[in-house]
């Protein structure tokens, strides 16, 4: 019986690891800017979740940015969020300086891209 929950177990666990794998492939960033700010100095406009580690935060209707965490939001948080904060001291939010924040919790940015908005519509329909 106990080898058999520990199997059950393993496969879970493997199979939880293949999701979280798939999850943070989305999207490949190849083909876009990197850039290292975003002006702050308004509101930000939007955000749109791509997976448990990237998400595009739209300055304006017109400027999205895909921002990567360095590390992954647990259980989901960021994709069932209907809030988030985004840390900006200086009136910009930096890469590797700023986070965002969800439920209480700050993670990392890692990289900022610029996207365009067709880019932006594409990646949110493909996640």
């Amino acid at each position: 019986m106990n080898r058999l929950l520990l199997a059950s177990l393993c496969t879970l666990a493997l199979a939880a690891t293949a999701h979280a794998t798939e999850q943070t492939k989305i999207p490949a960033t190849a083909g876009y800017k990197e850039v290292n700010s975003i002006s702050a100095l308004t509101p930000l406009y939007s955000y749109n979740v791509l997976s448990d580690d990237s998400l595009i935060i739209w300055r304006d209707p017109f400027h999205p940015y895909l921002v990567k965490l360095t590390f992954p939001v647990p259980a989901h948080d960021l994709q069932f969020s209907h809030v988030i904060g985004v840390t900006a001291t200086t009136g910009r939010i930096y890469a590797r300086f700023d986070a965002v924040q969800v439920r209480g919790m700050r993670y990392s940015i890692r990289k900022i891209y610029q996207l365009t908005p067709n880019q932006a519509y594409k990646l949110t329909r493909a996640s």
